[in-house]
């Protein structure tokens, strides 16, 4: 250990200009930067410090204090963080932690990288006090300020305050598992009028999340919209084709979480007395991600809430099967939990017993959409603050398995840079953190803690309700005339739960879209058989012809009803061609003559709706068979008497005139 500890001095005294200890003044937060003192940037740097080590920091150069060589950059080391909630003041800008320990270089001697980046490497001594390192003795999360300083007037140029995280791998302390949930989701690629177009922000998104999972492999909690996988599956583009397998590939080797269609709000939906809609649409998007990714593992029993979720929304989630909720940040909206957001908890109420929630982080969450600093800088920040709030709870003493620390920003959706990516590899190597999946938890009883939900969500779907209702009942009876692998019927439900959700601009229009293609299949039908018709025997024919005007078959059913003539299966279900005229001919019979009427109703196979209008036909019969014959041969036996009785008396008269003129 002494060589070991001799060689680490030796090449820091090679790498190094001037180390010494020196007083550190005006230590700035991350976000909030001291007047007239510009905030550097890091690059990249070390995060996890098992052991001594010579840790290097790149540090962007673009500012003109760094230009000069004279300039000195100062690292300070701080005390370590005593808790989360002075670690949200230091960040803050709001305190300034104590400097224990510093070094000093001149900026004409730190190395440079290979675009002239700073690249300073700060010697760490894990074990005793040098002059040439900072000494990180202890476990926890340090503090540590990197500044240039002017040559002359010793004042602070630049300035940046990151974090270390000090552990002793050899010494065992408590695994808390720490989940990182992402969700791929993006604005409805399927238009109001029925098409499909992918945008390029869409393609992007994809793009970004499909590289993410590429660079992560640690266990991860994943969530993707079906409605989005739907539509790029669907897309002919070639490049949309290429990343669809890119995706696919790199779901194959994880599980996901199920969803709705289109994002909807269970909670809305409950309160609109829409429950029966939200299921629908649950098992509707369930079964688009397994026909279109159909080796991937899809996880049905977990929920992602990025909403306002009440009891009302519990209850109906129950109702569909839910055993796992996961609250993002927008899904904590006035929810109470008895331990804190930490602890793996359960709905309120004794029917709810066997149901897990877990909440994200919340500070995290807003982290993670900061825009104001860098991704690097940004992403060791959060994975800091991770670790210190796992250090909290570990002092409590708190079993692990009762904790969940889940990393997500506000909506769920994959931040901007490489920011979750780069919190996410730090964390997997950090001991004490087991990241794993968030949707498999430990079976949950009376004995974890409670969570109390709102009691009435602010958002109702009431206006849309009635409209939703009709063209369900819509899409049930106009439906079921499609053959069941009609791709229509998807197209038709995808439109249904676009137009229930928060993410569609304009709801009613996909409603009107629906309502209106449905109408358009309804219409499509016509019935061209004439209003009167002859029978000339007993037993005659019905015929009737219906003319189908679609693009594709047709199943319609026929009910056909008469008080006097007694009809052959005049309940039927018929196929009827597309493009094409179909004769359906139906017995019939009757013993007497006259007019009788039959009332024809076309109606869908399911649900009973009118594909066409009440038709009424007339039926007139003129002869009945049987005394049509007895008829005929009446006349023609009085035509042979009375032929046979004028012979007769033609014969009388003839011998007559005979004798008489003998």
């Amino acid at each position: 250990m002494t060589r070991q500890r001799s060689l680490l001095l030796a090449c820091v005294a090679l790498g190094a200009c001037l180390a010494t200890s020196l007083p550190v003044a005006n230590v700035t937060g991350v976000l909030a930067a001291t007047p007239n003192v510009e905030q550097l940037e890091i690059v990249s740097q070390p995060f996890n410090i098992l052991t001594s080590v010579n840790a290097r920091f790149v540090l962007n150069t673009t500012l003109s204090v760094a230009s000069d060589e004279r300039n000195f950059l100062e690292v300070a080391l701080h005390r370590r963080v005593a808790s989360r909630a002075s670690f949200q003041l230091i960040v803050n800008g709001d305190a300034e932690p104590g400097v224990i320990d510093t070094l000093k270089f001149t900026l004409g001697k730190v190395p440079r990288d290979a675009l002239g980046r700073l690249a300073p490497v700060v010697p760490i001594d894990t074990l005793t006090k040098s002059p040439a390192a900072l000494l990180m003795k202890f476990d926890g999360i340090y503090p540590i300020t990197l500044r240039i300083v002017d040559f002359q007037t010793k004042t602070v140029l630049a300035s940046v305050l990151t974090f270390l995280n000090r552990r002793d791998a050899t010494i065992p302390s408590p695994v808390i598992p720490v989940a990182t949930f992402v969700r791929l989701s993006a604005p409805p690629s399927l238009l109001s009028d029925g098409t499909i177009a992918l945008t390029d922000t869409t393609r992007q998104a994809i793009s970004q999340f499909t590289l993410f999972l590429s660079n992560t492999t640690s266990p991860l909690t994943i969530s993707v919209q079906p409605e989005l996988i739907a539509a790029l599956a669907r897309s002919t583009v070639p490049s949309d084709v290429e990343m669809f397998m890119s995706l696919l590939d790199q779901l194959r080797t994880r599980s996901i979480i199920a969803g709705t269609f289109a994002p909807t709000d269970p909670s809305a939906l409950a309160a609109s007395r829409l429950s029966a809609e939200f299921i629908k649409q649950l098992r509707f998007g369930e079964r688009i991600l397994h026909s279109y990714l159909p080796d991937v593992t899809v996880e049905r029993t977990t929920w992602v809430s990025d909403k306002y979720l009440d009891s009302d929304g519990v209850s109906l989630l129950r109702r569909a099967g839910i055993t796992t909720i996961i609250l993002l940040g927008g899904g904590q909206q006035d929810v109470s939990a008895k331990k804190g957001p930490f602890y793996v908890s359960r709905p309120q109420g004794s029917e709810n017993i066997g149901i897990a929630v877990i909440s994200a982080d919340q500070q995290a969450s807003i982290d993670l959409d900061s825009t104001s600093i860098s991704g690097p800088m940004l992403a060791y920040r959060v994975a800091a603050g991770i670790i210190v709030q796992r250090d909290d709870l570990v002092a409590t003493g708190v079993s692990p398995s009762a904790i969940r620390l889940l990393l997500s920003n506000w909506a769920g959706t994959l931040p901007n840079g490489s920011v979750l990516d780069i919190a996410t590899r730090a964390l997997a190597t950090a001991p004490g953190i087991d990241l794993t999946d968030a949707s498999s938890h430990p079976a949950v009883d009376a004995t974890f803690p409670a969570m109390r939900f709102g009691k009435k969500s602010p958002a109702t779907l009431a206006v849309e309700a009635s409209t939703v209702n009709a063209a369900r009942a819509e899409l049930i009876g106009f439906g079921s005339m499609l053959d069941k692998t009609s791709p229509l019927l998807d197209t038709w439900e995808a439109l249904l739960g676009l137009g229930m959700s928060p993410t569609a601009t304009t709801p009613k229009a996909y409603l009107n879209t629906l309502r209106a293609q449905l109408r358009a299949t309804k219409r499509s039908i016509t019935i061209t058989t004439p209003e009167k018709i002859t029978l000339s025997s007993r037993d005659g024919i019905i015929r009737l012809q219906l003319r189908n005007d679609s693009t594709q078959p047709l199943t319609i059913f026929l009910r056909l009803s008469s008080p006097k003539l007694m009809l052959t299966k005049p309940f039927r279900q018929v196929v009827l061609k597309e493009k094409s005229t179909t004769d359906i001919a139906i017995p019939a019979k009757t013993r007497t003559n006259g007019s009788f009427s039959i009332v024809v109703r076309t109606t869908t196979p399911t649900g009973n709706l009118e594909v066409a209008p009440l038709l009424t036909i007339t039926t007139r019969v003129n002869t009945i068979a049987g005394l049509g014959q007895l008829v005929s041969i009446t006349l023609l036996l009085v035509l042979i008497a009375w032929w046979w009785s004028n012979r007769r008396s033609a014969r009388r008269q003839a011998a007559g005139q005979t004798r008489v003129a003998h």
